[in-house]
């Protein structure tokens, strides 16, 4: 495919575009009437834990022809969707490039500083039904950016202009009110799971310990993602999806710890097994004197609990995941201090 096939197929995408259907079906969808409802409204309005979802089928067609994209045209991409906010899509390419994670790109739109009543409408009504999709950075960019659209406002001339800049002024502020709105149930959300100041401690001296002996980026971002995804989690499923990540940080933190080991005494690693890489890096952990025999029988429990939980089963619940998280935490930070102490000597 070249750069002028990809934008022909965007435009076939477009051309059937259903800015009426974005949550559910036009006329009789509760949900597609509350978007309705939230669009013609000065309501302030965000759930708790999202579980809203875009059913709009051109958004559902443009982010999978974009995961199918080689990296050098994935940018003719970008600078083709941001060109088509100045059309009727703006809809559809707001929420398409807010669910591939790129706000950024909606607020570099050059149009963007005529503040645009649609494009902040979609903003709101994105942040109102799935402010999980927004980081805190895209969160202060949005600010940013609305912020200056509002001193790029003129002085008002005539009472024709007064009533659009007024319209565009009170969508500014309701923007602004609904991050507010986020960030104010974020907070109480990670008050309300964080209530063990010990277990937060114990985190943050993990991924200190992680970063002073030279586990990769990766590593303590995974450790990151998974408080990030157990806080938007909604539903099971979004929890199954958060012990699928932690068993797999557990894994390769034994395997990371492995290689130190390893690297400090001049020992052979063993080879990984078809079956997985954690059984072979544990024993190897036992052997080297870094677990004791009923260590080990609990990284082996909590690790076939992870298993059993995160790829076995179809779904799993919030109290399930937060309790096998704060163990993993507990017991990587045990060994982890081992490994220092190892290293170390």
């Amino acid at each position: 495919m070249n750069d002028q096939d990809l934008v022909d197929r965007i435009k076939l995408i477009l051309s059937q575009s259903e800015p009426d259907k974005i949550y559910g079906l036009p006329l009789y969808d509760y949900k597609n009437q509350r978007y309705k409802k939230l669009r013609s409204s000065h309501l302030i309005e965000v759930d708790d834990n999202p579980t809203q979802r875009v059913v709009n089928e051109p958004v559902g067609l443009l982010k999978l022809l974009y995961s199918g994209l080689s990296p050098g045209l994935q940018n003719p991409f970008k600078h083709t969707l941001v060109s088509s906010l100045w059309g009727k899509n703006k809809a559809i390419v707001v929420h398409t490039f807010v669910e591939l994670r790129m706000t950024k790109m909606i607020t570099v739109f050059e149009g963007f500083f005529s503040a645009n009543k649609e494009i902040l409408d979609e903003l709101r009504i994105k942040l109102s039904f799935e402010h999980d999709l927004f980081t805190e950075e895209d969160l202060k960019h949005i600010e940013e950016l609305t912020e200056k659209v509002k001193k790029s406002i003129p002085p008002i001339l005539h009472a024709t202009q007064a009533k659009v800049d007024t319209s565009k002024e009170k969508e500014i502020d309701l923007v602004r009110q609904t991050i507010e709105r986020v960030r104010y149930l974020r907070l109480r959300k990670d008050l309300r799971d964080n209530e063990n100041p010990e277990l937060n401690t114990d985190k943050q001296a993990l991924l200190s310990r992680m970063q002073s002996l030279g586990y990769t980026a990766n590593m303590t971002a995974v450790l990151q993602e998974i408080d990030r995804k157990v806080r938007s989690a909604s539903t099971s499923f979004d929890f199954k999806g958060c012990l699928d990540l932690t068993r797999t940080f557990f894994e390769e933190f034994f395997e990371a710890s492995a290689d130190k080991v390893a690297a400090k005494n001049s020992a052979q690693l063993p080879p990984k097994e078809k079956s997985g890489h954690f059984l072979p890096f544990k024993q190897f952990l036992k052997n080297s004197g870094l677990l004791s025999i009923t260590e080990e029988a609990l990284a082996q429990s909590i690790y076939n609990c992870l298993s059993e939980e995160g790829s076995h089963n179809l779904t799993a619940a919030p109290e399930q995941m937060r309790v096998l998280k704060n163990i993993v935490v507990e017991f990587v930070l045990l060994l982890a201090g081992r490994i220092q102490t190892f290293t170390s000597g």
